[in-house]
């Protein structure tokens, strides 16, 4: 599906609902062109996906270089006392600290936020592309 198909938003999920405007499985490649946002909400979706390297370079690919990835997913701590049947990984605030190109066959991420509640992470995470690498000072600001 062309990225021009869609409106802005645009609702993505794998079943139909109102306010959904791409119905496809986030377990595979997403029928959206590369470049075509600047923004992706994954609000409580991290946790339930089983191959979560294939999705996070999907949306890689999706967004633009500029683009963030705004991530909220409940705390380990607090799945630890709440887990639902469905939930297949849980986060901590160091999962999404750095990401380091190539790790686990994942594209490069540079983390522009990471924050915890009592029970969620939040992390705003923006596609390094085209060669281009995080500086220094960012990456080395997680090791203080």
């Amino acid at each position: 599906m062309s990225a021009s198909n869609l409106r802005d938003p645009c609702g993505i999920d794998r079943q139909s609902y109102p306010g959904v405007d791409v119905v496809t499985d986030l377990e595979g490649p997403l029928p959206i062109d590369d470049d075509a946002f600047d923004h992706v909400f994954a609000i409580h979706v991290l946790e339930h996906i089983r191959d979560l390297v294939g999705l996070m370079n999907e949306l890689h690919r999706i967004l633009r270089p500029t683009g963030v990835l705004h991530v909220l997913t409940p705390l380990l701590a607090s799945c630890k006392r709440h887990r639902r049947p469905n939930t297949r990984a849980v986060y901590g605030y160091t999962n999404f600290q750095v990401l380091l190109p190539g790790a686990f066959r994942m594209q490069c991420w540079e983390t522009l936020m990471v924050s915890v509640s009592p029970d969620t992470v939040f992390a705003d995470l923006q596609p390094l592309k085209n060669g281009s690498s995080s500086s220094r000072s960012q990456i080395a600001r997680w090791f203080y």
